[in-house]
Formats: structure tokens, C-alpha cells, sequence
């Protein structure tokens, strides 16, 4: 069974929002999330997002599992740059990670900026 794989990583003021979600072939969404992680850049909330995905992925023990993330540079590099997310690729049989745009990306996108939303509310607004 092929598996998709979304997530997203947003940041503000040395916090990151991140949140995905995997579904199976039938589109049944497996599983989802959203947590907020302290981070020093957008990248490292991507990051963290896209381990988070993984590390849940492998312990539902998904074989065959495409992810989807919108930030390009995370995408191409995630196999080199993080040990942690290396790793956790390697546990997952049959593992793609490809880019997405924004507008496809949209569920995982919202998760990640709600849960950091409550953190920084935009003023006049309570969530």
C-alpha cells in the first residue's frame, strides 16, 4: 500500500509550528499532527516537521511512504543534511520525498501555523 506524506514547518521569534499528516492509498488519513518546538530558523521547523513525519511513519510501520513538503531546499537536501531524518529514511523501505507547492501543501501548511498562532496571536485576536 502506497502511502502520502505532508508536512510543514513555520517560524517566529526562535519557535517553530509544524504539522503533517500521512494517508493511505484510499486517501484515510493514518495519522496526523501539530506541536510546537523551539527552533532557530524556518529551516530547522521544516526540519523538524519533516522528522516528526518520518519518526511516526516508521513506528505505524508504513513500508512505502511519499512525502510532500513545500520548502524546495529541505526537499533536496534532507538526506545529506540531517542525520536524524537520514536515518529515519533509511528505515522506511520504499521512501520519496518530493517538493509540493504551496497550494497543494495546504492541511499540513495550517496545522504548522495554527499550533504557532496560539503561541504569537496576531493582535486583536485570541485563538
Amino acid at each position: 500500500m502506497v502511502h502520502k506524506g505532508y508536512y510543514d514547518g513555520s517560524y517566529r521569534n526562535g519557535f517553530g509550528g509544524i504539522g503533517g499528516y500521512v494517508e493511505n492509498s484510499e486517501g484515510e488519513v493514518v495519522f496526523k499532527f501539530q506541536e510546537l518546538v523551539q527552533v532557530g530558523s524556518s529551516f530547522r521547523a521544516e526540519y523538524a516537521a519533516l522528522e516528526k513525519l518520518l519518526r511516526l511513519a516508521v513506528s505505524h510501520g508504513i513500508k512505502n511512504l511519499t512525502v510532500y513538503g513545500d520548502c524546495y531546499h529541505v526537499v533536496i537536501h534532507s538526506d545529506g543534511y540531517n542525520s536524524r531524518v537520514k536515518h529515519l529514511i533509511k528505515q522506511i523501505p520504499s521512501c520519496e520525498l518530493l517538493p509540493v507547492s504551496r497550494d497543494k501543501n495546504k492541511i499540513a501548511h495550517k496545522l504548522a501555523n495554527v499550533v504557532l498562532a496560539r503561541r504569537f496571536p496576531p493582535p486583536g485576536r485570541r485563538l
